[in-house]
């Protein structure tokens, strides 16, 4: 994940940590004044968060799958976009971004797969060499001493 993303999901978490903070200081007040609070100032201000959490998430993915060579969903596909006010482009759905999730970590497991694959390679071929060279180093020794 970007830099970018990390720190703006980091602020709407402290942001989402403080209305919680403010809506138990008003539920220890008063259960019918938090209601009131929650069904209007703080719901609200929860619908936002989440709404830019979920399109940072979506940007994030697309990003990432574009990085990937990775298929995204076309845009005209109703089942894996929507559109909300927040968002001109529109947003992946949860599944498309499961579905999206799910590719971008098949597609780093082959690549690691693939590096570790030439790491034993190389390795075994070092071990090889090292072992040759040492068997060459005791023939000299032995041959230089008759």
């Amino acid at each position: 994940m970007r830099l970018r993303t990390r720190i703006r999901l980091w602020r709407l978490d402290r942001q989402q940590r403080r209305l919680d903070a403010e809506g138990n200081r008003i539920k220890k007040k008063s259960h019918y004044e938090w209601r009131k609070w929650q069904n209007s100032y703080a719901g609200l201000d929860y619908m936002a968060i989440e709404s830019e959490e979920t399109e940072l998430m979506s940007e994030e993915l697309i990003y990432q799958a574009y990085k990937r060579f990775i298929p995204i969903p076309p845009r005209r596909d109703k089942a894996k976009w929507e559109t909300t006010p927040e968002s001109s482009q529109g947003v992946l759905t949860r599944e498309a971004m499961t579905e999206l999730r799910a590719a971008i970590r098949k597609e780093d497991s082959e690549r690691r797969a693939v590096a570790e694959w030439w790491v034993k390679v190389v390795g075994g071929i070092l071990g090889i060499l090292t072992g040759l060279i040492g068997a060459l180093i005791g023939l000299v020794a032995v041959w230089h001493r008759r």
